[in-house]
């Protein structure tokens, strides 16, 4: 059947899938209607919903012969994917086959994908993958050429967060930079320079004693190979669809904390016509991004800056987006303030800031390992190891997050060396400051919508205290960052004020 003769009946097909989605339906019934369309329709808008639908589906245990057919599927669309495969390592290690010696894994197309464009984030193969590496440097096992080059593909990734034995410490020490030993030595350590070399310009004199400067300059902040696609909808569809909020595509946006410049590369490919500026307090960073930007051939104006020191920049912007870089600062309301008077008077800002409800696991991990947050990298590859076992109830969360199993992102949620974190009632006095009011939260499961709007029918989604009593019964809520939109209270145009009920009619519940 061609994708022409079968385009029409596929759209209700298509639309029925995303509300079954959102609604968390059954997974494995959804799974296996998509990929039955799959096996027998040419439609590239399937395509796009398998991937999308894989991203929020947890991985599961199937049957041999829907494996077989999602293996199948995956073996064809992801080779050619253009942007980051990280949503899909968790379905790439749950499909790898059993009953093939582990050894073999090294040839299988599926697995080669997981270790070259993915970190792995499976605890028992990151075990068994940790003992082949110290097994083929103490040279109990003969590695081939190809094998060595996806481990050390594996451990540039994850910046090399394995734990590394005594016994391999010895051996490494004895090792040269011959080239008979350079992909060996790549399994432990960078052999190349993702800086780039072209001179990034500074805007404010820099606090290089600040423990911030210190830790992102030695450990930048994250790593990604491509950018993510995690929604195909435009910025304005997705807060229309969030917030019945109607608003023209941003022309001039700045990322306050960019780093590595991954959500600059996002926000790229999301706003087009847009004209980005990233700023961050790490040069070593901002030379990582402006290297990784080049490499996809995306643009965007970088400086390094200090947040604290911007209030006389003369910018104004139609959007800022700053996630997780308030709760870092010595005066995150200062922060704020500088934010608010870069904004335009109709403008937007995106906040991330940490949940305290949602840090407190964290915290008492924190405590209950002796972590100060001055750590080295080998005292921080010697505590997650311990944690990649730890039978506790808080190891096994941080095991399932994304950010356990690279070094740099590890550092940044258990070691870092100054943070605070808020509950949202907390935030209200500031924004009354700074002049900005709550248009709502956007919250990683679509589902808590319709929590909020069961328990509070008659609350609109800018209700701080309502939020907390909803994230008080529900602590995951707001599991990695608290992100707000929010925008300057004076003067807004009637067609920007949200309509709650509208969106209760109309969003996914």
């Amino acid at each position: 059947m061609s994708a022409t003769s079968s385009r029409d009946p596929i759209e209700p097909l298509l639309v029925q899938i995303g509300r079954e989605l959102a609604r968390r339906g059954p997974h494995l019934r959804l799974l296996r209607q998509l990929l039955l369309l799959l096996d027998r329709l040419e439609d590239s808008r399937l395509d796009q919903e398998l991937l999308l639908l894989l991203q929020e589906l947890p991985a599961e245990t199937l049957e041999p012969e829907l494996a077989q057919r999602l293996r199948l599927q995956l073996q064809r669309l992801l080779p050619d994917l253009n942007s980051s495969l990280q949503p899909y390592a968790s379905w790439l290690s749950a499909l790898l086959p059993d009953q093939m010696p582990f050894q073999a894994w090294f040839q299988d197309s599926l697995f080669k994908l997981l270790m070259s464009r993915c970190y792995v984030m499976n605890p028992v193969l990151e075990q068994k993958l940790t003992s082949l590496r110290r097994k083929i440097l103490l040279g109990q096992v003969a590695a081939e050429p190809e094998m060595l080059s996806l481990l050390s593909q594996q451990c540039q990734l994850n910046g090399f967060v394995w734990a590394i034995s005594p016994e391999e410490k010895q051996v490494l020490d004895t090792l040269s930079a011959e080239p008979e030993q350079t992909q060996l030595l790549a399994c432990y350590q960078p052999l190349q320079d993702l800086s780039s070399k072209a001179e990034i310009p500074s805007l404010t004199p820099i606090p290089e004693q600040d423990p911030c400067y210190r830790f992102y300059s030695e450990s930048p902040y994250p790593r990604w190979l491509a950018p993510e696609r995690l929604a195909l909808e435009s910025l304005p569809d997705q807060l229309q669809a969030l917030f019945n909020l109607s608003i023209a595509e941003p022309q001039h946006v700045l990322v306050a904390g960019c780093g590595t410049g991954q959500q600059l590369a996002q926000l790229a490919l999301q706003l087009p016509q847009a004209q980005l500026t990233g700023i961050d307090l790490s040069l070593s960073a901002l030379e990582y991004a402006q290297t990784s930007l080049s490499q996809h051939q995306l643009k965007a104006e970088l400086f390094q800056a200090d947040l604290l020191a911007l209030d006389h920049w003369e910018q104004r912007f139609d959007l800022i987006s700053c996630g997780g870089v308030l709760h870092h600062l010595a005066d995150p309301l200062a922060g704020l303030k500088v934010l608010t008077g870069l904004l335009k008077p109709n403008g937007l800002l995106k906040l991330g800031v940490y949940s305290h409800r949602a840090r407190s696991p964290i915290w008492a991990l924190r405590e209950a390992c002796g972590i100060t947050g001055q750590e080295s990298p080998e005292e921080v590859r010697a505590i997650r190891a311990q944690l990649l076992t730890d039978p506790g109830e808080a190891a096994h969360w941080l095991r399932g997050t994304y950010d356990f199993y690279t070094l740099e992102t590890c550092r940044d949620l258990l070691f870092h060396p100054r943070e605070q974190a808020f509950y949202l009632p907390d935030l209200g006095p500031w924004l009354a400051e700074c002049n900005l009011e709550l248009i709502g939260p956007e919250l990683w499961q679509p589902s808590f919508y319709k929590l909020f709007a069961q328990a509070f029918p008659h609350l609109p989604y800018s209700d701080l205290q309502a939020w907390d009593q909803l994230e008080a019964q529900y602590p995951s809520l707001f599991a990695g960052l608290m992100v707000l939109w929010l925008r300057p209270r004076a003067k807004q145009p009637a067609e920007l004020q949200q309509t709650d009920d509208w969106t209760r009619q109309h969003f996914w519940l």
